[in-house]
């Protein structure tokens, strides 16, 4: 029987780190009783092993690198979704701490939790901007005549001295105030007084230049700060907003007429040294000499040398 015959061996060769395994079956040849010899074959399955570890290796791998480009996909769409938005959000929450209420805000994305987040904090930001633009405003203006009031007129004054001392550019300066106002606030009272100077600054603004600055000094005084102006400008201007408030300034109350009528004074300067104090001394000096010598004129204080 050939199957009693059947040798079946099996091998382990050890090589180095691998396992090599063989099986050998081995069939013997008979021949009349005779056996002439056998047959003999060797299986090996080491290289089918290497190859189901070089596959299994192979899938991990590949696994691995799915799983690395999920988590780097992930990442960053955790990062635009909510990291970003959150990091930019408390970047402008410290800007806003810090008094900063010019910043930009600027959150395209709506619909989500996050969004909803940023609008409303955009919302909040740009009232609290408007409410500072407003007390800006109020802070620097006479609430009467609408224009800017004495404290503001000393920040600007003292920014543009120290800007024509460094590029060495010409400054003027007007003061003028309203001939005979007490007497007439005194005989109309203070309401007509009120009239009387809101109309006179909206004259006024309404003659002089763009770039100039006008000023409620004080009462019925007014100072007008010409930067880049020489001194033969401002007393052109003086007597343009002269001839202007003369004619346009005129009040009609229980039929009786009233013209008013402004005395000015001009200083300037036109090169360095120049100083705030100086020049607000000069044109003092010159309105003085203008309300002296009879009022509604223009008189100068010319710079020295």
């Amino acid at each position: 029987d050939l199957e009693k015959h059947l040798e079946e061996e099996h091998h382990d060769l050890g090589r180095g780190s691998e396992l090599e395994e063989v099986y050998d079956i081995s069939v013997p040849v008979w021949q009349s009783g005779q056996r002439w010899g056998s047959f003999r074959v060797g299986i090996s399955f080491r290289d089918r092993v290497a190859d189901n570890i070089r596959s299994v290796t192979g899938r991990i791998t590949f696994l691995g690198l799915c799983g690395l480009v999920l988590a780097v996909l992930l990442a960053s769409i955790v990062s635009t979704l909510l990291v970003r938005p959150i990091t930019r959000l408390i970047a402008i929450t410290q800007e806003v701490e810090k008094g900063n209420l010019k910043s930009e805000f600027h959150f395209p994305r709506h619909g989500d939790e996050i969004g909803m987040l940023a609008s409303s904090f955009s919302r909040m930001l740009e009232k609290l901007k408007e409410g500072y633009e407003r007390i800006e405003r109020i802070s620097i203006t006479d609430a009467l005549t609408g224009c800017y009031n004495y404290h503001y007129f000393q920040q600007i004054m003292d920014q543009e001295i120290v800007r024509a001392n460094r590029y060495q550019h010409p400054v003027s300066l007007i003061i003028l105030d309203i001939d005979g106002f007490k007497s007439l606030n005194d005989r109309w009272g203070h309401m007509k007084g009120n009239e009387v100077l809101k109309t006179t600054a909206s004259v006024i603004a309404n003659t002089i230049r763009q770039t100039d600055i006008l000023v409620r000094y004080g009462g019925d005084e007014f100072v007008i700060l010409l930067p880049e102006t020489d001194l033969e400008g401002a007393v052109k201007e003086a007597e343009r907003v002269r001839t202007e408030v003369q004619k346009r300034c005129v009040f009609v109350w229980d039929g009786t007429e009233t013209r008013l009528t402004i005395s000015i004074g001009v200083a300037g300067f036109a090169k360095p040294p120049m100083d705030k104090a100086v020049l607000l001394e000069k044109a003092d000096k010159a309105l003085l000499r203008s309300k002296g010598q009879g009022k509604n004129r223009v008189e100068v204080t010319a710079e020295e040398g």
